[in-house]
């Protein structure tokens, strides 16, 4: 079927610019055909229920060139559907038992080989429904044909928290951390400080087999939770990955191998860097995080960028409840120390809400093609933000703009964006979804792509959901949208690819696109930019070409392991 198309005109939407340094960005029409962007046969698909933060998986499990889709929803089913919508054979796997109020999956799968077995497996993290023991939330590991890996799953411990959440697995991701040449498995969680402990372990780290990695788990000394994403990044280039990972207080914290911190870690992260009195100066604090990490000014150094909530001291003895003002974001050298340009942290403007926020991503391409890299983030301002290294903004583009001139601002936020040409002009754009979260909103959310250069809206978006509900659906978890991270990737093989997404409201859309199938030109094309969620852009190696194809039954090496069915060869007319 087709997809109804929401085309804007100039009068009507635009990108908002918030800083002075931010230039206009108007709505353009872009390269490709208005009508270029219809729905695939066969979805969306409906059998999935909604999701939180896992986006679609496109991976080809079985070696043979045809990628599966695989999702996790929020009753914690993991499903698995073919390129025709159809569900596969022996899907879903239920990691509650069922697949209707059971406790849910928060964030996107994992693929990789953990065992080298030249076999694929799928890690996940899911929440609990108890704080007893067999009640609290699990990493489970299974194997392609979904069997659990033997050692698996592995729960998490618990801190007697008091606040009445449960404890939860938020997300997981894989890579070297001990130098070992094998992957090992991070998990973040939620678990804080309750009344009978200082100590919350909620990073952790396992072997392919189950085992605990000594120095893990590790409790910050606030015994704050983690609601956010880890990075494992070699920052240092020792030949492993570190973690880090932000918590729901002002540190944010780098661990190394054995969980121990590196000098000058964890770094208290003010938002300027001479204004350090506690209580008394503004704050960044990572509730809900999504730290990168990449080399941005190509000089062969990793940069750490970070984004989160702004909070001002309210002046009380405690200092619990100070409140949030604005959300910002910091780039730091690896030794923690800010980066030039970011003394003083740039801020977003006043969330529209404090609840179902976004995990204020970061995501890192090079922008504009002047080889070096930019890199954008989702506020809970109504705004996504591009920056380039140097703490200059680039653009900002306002997506909870009423298409009504006057008209109060729509209460949506923005998932996290991917990278990837979608416009078939060879130049790489900006894609992601809205959601509503005060339940009043679910008939205008819609698929965003911006050009990645000026923050400018492409002609025929945004898409519209027509799985989502009506506006006036006011019952409880109607938040309906997209929250989680699209999925760019070539599922059938034909040189141009698809845009995927898993809604809120429990669809699976897939919209075909004219965008070429080509690596250079996704550079960001899913969650937490691979399939490891790592949100780490490695330098090549010296003697590898800037760009590699991979075809889907190659290996992509390095760290990873895992296969690509996302780009390859002969797609370049």
């Amino acid at each position: 079927m087709f997809v109804l198309l929401v085309i804007f005109s100039l009068s009507t939407v635009s990108a908002k610019p918030l800083e002075t340094n931010a230039p206009e960005a108007p709505v353009v029409a872009s390269p490709a055909a208005t009508n270029a962007y219809t729905m695939r046969a066969g979805f969306p698909a409906t059998k999935p229920n909604g999701s939180y933060f896992s986006s679609p998986t496109v991976v080809d499990l079985f070696k043979d060139g045809s990628p599966e889709i695989l999702s996790a929803d929020a009753t914690g089913c993991i499903w698995g559907h073919n390129i025709y919508g159809q569900v596969l054979p022996g899907f879903p796997w239920m990691t509650g038992g069922a697949c209707s109020n059971t406790p849910r999956v928060n964030g996107s799968l994992v693929v990789a080989d953990i065992n080298q077995d030249g076999l694929l497996e799928i890690v996940v993290g899911t929440r609990g429904k108890g704080t007893s023991v067999g009640q609290r939330g699990k990493v489970i590991v299974y194997q392609r044909n979904g069997a659990i890996l033997s050692g698996w799953p592995k729960e998490m411990d618990w801190a007697y928290i008091t606040n009445g959440n449960f404890p939860e697995v938020v997300h997981v991701a894989v890579a070297d951390i001990i130098g070992d040449g094998k992957l090992e498995v991070v998990a973040t969680t939620t678990n804080e400080a309750g009344s009978n402990t200082n100590f919350a372990p909620n990073v952790y780290a396992w072997s392919a087999n189950g085992t605990i990695l000594n120095g893990y788990p590790r409790s910050a000394d606030k015994g704050s939770g983690i609601w956010g994403h880890p990075a494992l990044a070699d920052i240092d280039n020792n030949g492993y990955s570190e973690i880090l990972v932000g918590r729901d207080e002002i540190y944010f914290y780098r661990y190394n191998s054995d969980g121990n911190q590196y000098p000058g870690w964890p770094i208290r992260t003010y938002t300027h860097v001479n204004q350090t009195t506690w209580n008394v100066h503004d704050y960044l604090e990572f509730t809900r995080s999504g730290p990168a990490v990449a080399d941005l000014d190509g000089d062969g150094s990793y940069e750490i960028i970070a984004a989160g909530k702004v909070r001002t001291p309210d002046g009380l003895p405690d200092n619990n409840y100070d409140p949030q003002i604005a959300s910002a974001v910091i780039v730091t050298e690896p030794n923690g120390t800010r980066r030039a340009g970011w003394t003083d942290a740039k801020r977003a403007g006043a969330p529209l809400d404090v609840n179902f926020t976004p995990n204020n991503p970061i995501v890192v391409a090079d922008l504009d093609g002047d080889g070096i890299k930019e890199f954008v983030v989702t506020f809970d301002d109504g705004t996504i933000r591009a920056y380039r290294e140097n703490g200059v903004q680039m653009w900002s583009f306002f997506y909870a703009q009423e298409p009504v001139a006057g008209a109060p601002t729509r209460k949506v936020f923005g998932s996290e964006v991917t990278i990837a040409d979608v416009t078939g002009d060879r130049k790489i754009d900006i894609v992601f979804g809205t959601y509503s979260f005060d339940r009043v909103y679910a008939g205008i959310v819609g698929l965003y792509a911006l050009d990645a250069r000026t923050g400018t809206l492409h002609s025929g978006f945004p898409l519209s959901l027509p799985n989502e509900g009506p506006s006036n659906d006011n019952t409880a978890g109607s938040q309906k949208g997209i929250q989680a991270a699209p999925t760019i990737a070539d599922i059938d093989n034909n040189c141009y690819v698809e845009i995927l997404a898993h809604s809120r409201a429990g669809n699976i859309y897939v919209w075909e696109t004219p965008g070429r199938n080509l690596p250079e030109l996704m550079p960001w094309p899913m969650s937490r930019q691979d399939l490891q969620r790592t949100a780490w852009v490695k330098n090549p190696a010296p003697e590898a070409p800037r760009q590699q194809v991979y075809a889907p039954e190659q290996l992509q090496g390095g760290d990873y392991k895992a296969y690509l069915p996302i780009t390859r060869t002969g797609c370049d007319f």
